[in-house]
C-alpha cells in the first residue's frame, strides 16, 4: 500500500466482490455514503427543534473502466441493473487485521460511458438492503 509520512494512503490494494465475484478492474473510486433519517420531536414550548434517529442507509457507489475479457463480462454481469447479493469492500486490502465491509445490497443505477476517443468507463449505484454484516468502525470487522 502506498502510503506517505502522514501515513495517508492511496486505493492500489482496494478489495471488492459482489455475488462472489471479485471485482478486479481497473477502479476509479469507491465511495460510500451513510446516512441516518431523523424524526422531528420537537412539540410545545420548544425553542430548538430536536430530533430522534430513526432508519439507516447505505450507497455505494463503484467507478471503473470497462474489459473487454472474460473478467470484464463476469463483473458487467454481477453488476447488472436490479442485480442483488453480498456485497464485499476492503479499502486496505485482504491482509489480516485490515477493515472488512460487507452487507447485502442491490444495483440501483448503472451508467456506462462510451466516449469516441478515451476509455470506457461505468459508475454502478448499489443500495444496502439490512443491516450491516461487517462493518470495521461499527462491528470491529477485520479479515
Amino acid at each position: 500500500m502506498a502510503t506517505n509520512a502522514s501515513n495517508r494512503y492511496t486505493g492500489e490494494l482496494l478489495h471488492i466482490s459482489f455475488k462472489g465475484v471479485v471485482l478486479q478492474a481497473d477502479f476509479r473510486s469507491v465511495s460510500v455514503t451513510e446516512s441516518t433519517d431523523t424524526v422531528d420531536v420537537s412539540a410545545g414550548a420548544s425553542r430548538a427543534r430536536t430530533y430522534i434517529r430513526t432508519l439507516n442507509a447505505a450507497e455505494i457507489t463503484i467507478e471503473y473502466l470497462e474489459q473487454l475479457t472474460t473478467a470484464g463480462s463476469a463483473i458487467r454481469t454481477a453488476l447488472a441493473l436490479n442485480a442483488d447479493g453480498t456485497l464485499i469492500y476492503a479499502p486496505e486490502g485482504t491482509a489480516v487485521g485490515k477493515p472488512r465491509y460487507s452487507c447485502i445490497a442491490m444495483v440501483t443505477g448503472v451508467d456506462r460511458t462510451y466516449p469516441y476517443d478515451d476509455i470506457v468507463s461505468v459508475s454502478v449505484n448499489l443500495l444496502r438492503d439490512g443491516a450491516w454484516i461487517a462493518h470495521y468502525e461499527q462491528l470491529a470487522s477485520v479479515f
